[in-house]
């Protein structure tokens, strides 16, 4: 399993800042170059990389060709191109959904909360909009969709999509602001490989994306932390797991996130796994299942049920193997779920 790469053409350009920039934003940056300008400072296929020249001035630069933005954060960027000896310049206006006020939704753990959904479409699909993003782990942000998964070769469903248009739904997202989807998850992993303890690159990873949101606008908040995971422990052979050791992982994590951000009442909901796979691991799934009911009992917290899901093996049929995912049309189903779940939890604390 393996995380999913985004569609560079969708991404936003970060605003200027004076730290390095981020891999990742190269090719997203010049495509909406090429698209916000009347004109072309870059021909197609040119490697070009981009490097900070001061607070308010960014320059990109390759073989003789330069193009200089000034004025950033204003929200109007003064471009200048050079090639040559020739120079143009255009006012141009600049838009990131980062100069808004976000409520944050964070979503980890492995596969399932990656997004593996795959089979038909619902009869009432998520329809992309400019009120939900995702914040990505190197920093970018792109408009929150269907992305493309890169074990399976097609676009697949994650369960965000359907919590976020549940929450605009209900009237929960105030005037002017939006949804920002922390993608954090990691297909395959877990804490038996000692990548979700607290102080693990992907607890550690999550944290720095959570601060780096918040730090963009004071008005920014967190609302709620989704968690998918488990799979990754099933294998008792490899990992040796037992209740006491899921339920105190798990508790350290979402005690972690709490402490981080001083906020002790911070909704968590999980849910149990995709139960065309769950049948034959049973005993080790009750067990991992127990210690997740029993972390959401501590205050806060909500458990989800999900035995009358499909997988993309029982959505797809016949040639597909794949029974461990939520199809697309469960993963639509489970995210209202994790909506009502985060209701049930924000209207009684």
């Amino acid at each position: 399993m393996s995380e999913t790469t985004p569609d560079a053409t969708t991404t936003i350009p970060a605003e200027t800042t004076t730290e390095a920039a981020e891999p990742g934003y190269d090719a997203a940056f010049v495509m909406y170059l090429r698209s916000a300008l009347p004109w072309t400072p870059f021909e197609d296929g040119e490697n070009v990389t981009f490097t900070l020249s001061g607070d308010d001035t960014l320059t990109l630069e390759d073989d003789g060709k330069t193009v200089e933005i000034t004025a950033w954060k204003s929200g109007e960027a003064v471009v200048s191109a050079a090639c040559g000896d020739q120079t143009k310049t255009a006012h141009v206006k600049t838009q990131s959904p980062k100069d808004g006020a976000f409520d944050i939704v964070i979503q980890a753990g492995q596969s399932n909360a990656t997004g593996w959904g795959d089979g038909p479409w619902s009869a009432d699909p998520y329809v992309p909009n400019d009120r939900v993003w995702y914040m990505e782990v190197d920093g970018s942000v792109v408009l929150a969709e269907e992305q493309l998964n890169t074990d399976r070769k097609v676009n697949c469903n994650n369960f965000s999509l359907t919590f976020a248009r549940q929450y605009i739904n209900d009237g929960r997202l105030g005037e002017g602001r939006q949804v920002l989807v922390l993608r954090a998850a990691l297909g395959g992993t877990g804490f038996g490989d000692n990548r979700w303890h607290v102080g693990d690159d992907l607890y550690n990873r999550m944290i720095r994306m959570i601060k780096r949101a918040l730090g963009w606008n004071e008005e920014n908040r967190i609302v709620a932390l989704l968690w998918h995971q488990g799979e990754t422990e099933s294998n008792v052979a490899a990992y040796g797991t037992t209740y006491e050791m899921h339920y105190n992982n798990l508790s350290a994590v979402v005690s972690g996130v709490r402490k981080e951000l001083d906020f002790p009442e911070l909704p968590f909901i999980c849910a149990d796994f995709c139960y065309d796979w769950r049948q034959y691991n049973t005993e080790i799934c009750d067990l991992l299942v127990a210690a997740m009911k029993d972390v959401c009992a501590e205050g806060y917290g909500a458990f989800v049920e999900t035995s009358d899901l499909t997988s993309n093996a029982q959505a797809i049929g016949a040639g597909e193997a794949d029974s461990i995912h939520f199809s697309r049309q469960a993963i639509d189903i489970l995210g209202v779920r994790y909506y009502d779940a985060f209701v049930g939890i924000v209207e009684n604390r």
